[in-house]
This record gives C-alpha cells, structure tokens and sequence, in this order.
C-alpha cells in the first residue's frame, strides 16, 4: 500500500472550565468544548490555568474522559496557579493512550472533591488521532 492515500488525521480538541458558568460544587461536571467523535485515539493532554483554582477547604480535582482520572488524577488544587501548564495523564506513549468508543461522542468531565471550588479558570487541550 502506499502512502499516497493517507491522511493527517491529528487534531486537537479544546475543552474549558470557568468557575462563573460552572460553578464548583463536589460533583460531576461537563466541561464546555466539542466531543471526541468516536474512535479517537486520545495521545496527549495539557492543562493551562487561566485563573487560580481557590476553593473553601483543601479541594482535589480530577479529569475523566472514559474512566475515573484518566486524563488527569485526582490532586489538590494548589498546583493551578494562574498561568501554570500542568501535564495530564495521557503523555504521547501507547501506555497512556485513550480510545473513545461512545458513539455519540465523549466529553471531558471535571470532578472535584473533599470542597468545592470557589473560583478558577482553565483549558484542556487534547491532542488526538482518527485512524480509521
């Protein structure tokens, strides 16, 4: 077979937490951003803060994309400090890779915990490939 038919099929989607539209209650919450389609083979993913993560109590957060921190595993907040690059799970290797298999799409959840958050800001960047 050769080359001639393929495609660059990397691409990235953007997913957004914003403690004024989301709030920061302990519980499941869908981050804003266009859904992985199916059968996206998720590489890598970095976090960049926007606005400090602040919470009441000595708040964790975590990211799921199919399972429980998958993307990034639960951690107090005191690393998102504004303008901070945080690496998530998914580090580029085979080991960490995410397979999307939902057909109707996969969205990006933050999870916090032991207290809510009281005010932040932050972009998830998922780096991903089509390979069909």
């Amino acid at each position: 077979m050769g080359l001639q038919g393929l495609v660059n099929h990397k691409k990235v989607a953007y997913f957004e937490y914003d403690f004024a539209k989301e709030g920061g209650a302990v519980a499941a919450i869908t981050l804003r951003g266009q859904p992985l389609p199916a059968d996206a083979v998720v590489t890598d993913a970095m976090i960049r803060v926007n606005t400090a993560l602040t919470s009441g109590g000595s708040a964790q957060v975590a990211l799921s994309l199919l399972a429980a921190n998958d993307v990034f595993s639960a951690a107090v907040i005191s690393g998102f400090t504004k303008d901070a690059l945080i690496d998530g799970v998914p580090d580029g290797t085979i080991t960490h890779a995410l397979l999307c298999s939902a057909a109707a799409g996969t969205y990006l959840v933050l999870t916090p915990s032991v207290a809510a958050l009281t005010a932040g800001k932050f972009t998830v960047a998922l780096e991903y490939y089509m390979m069909d």
